[in-house]
């Protein structure tokens, strides 16, 4: 994977989960080596490009970001996507 511009987040998802990863404004290549690192795409509201609304496994319209984190997430059986509760960045 590219060596792009991330983040660290703390994301907490509607149904309590939080999240740790590395958040980039940069779409991903899923297609060549993404390190053993899982991508998901983030949708911002329709009201609010800056406020991020879903993680999904591909966003084309309203994308936010990508998110790369270390092991696989769990969506819920009715839903392709987890709701986005709060986004914090994480200070290093």
């Amino acid at each position: 994977m590219n060596n792009r511009m991330a983040q660290r987040v703390i994301i907490e998802t509607g149904d309590n989960q939080f999240i740790e990863a590395a958040l980039t404004e940069h779409r991903i290549n899923r297609e060549k080596e993404t390190e053993g690192k899982f991508i998901y795409d983030i949708r911002h509201t329709d009201e609010d490009w800056c406020e991020p609304a879903t993680i999904e496994d591909h966003v084309l319209v309203n994308w936010f970001g990508c998110l790369i984190v270390n092991q696989p997430l769990s969506f819920p059986e009715d839903d392709s996507y987890l709701t986005i509760a709060n986004l914090s960045y994480k200070d290093e």
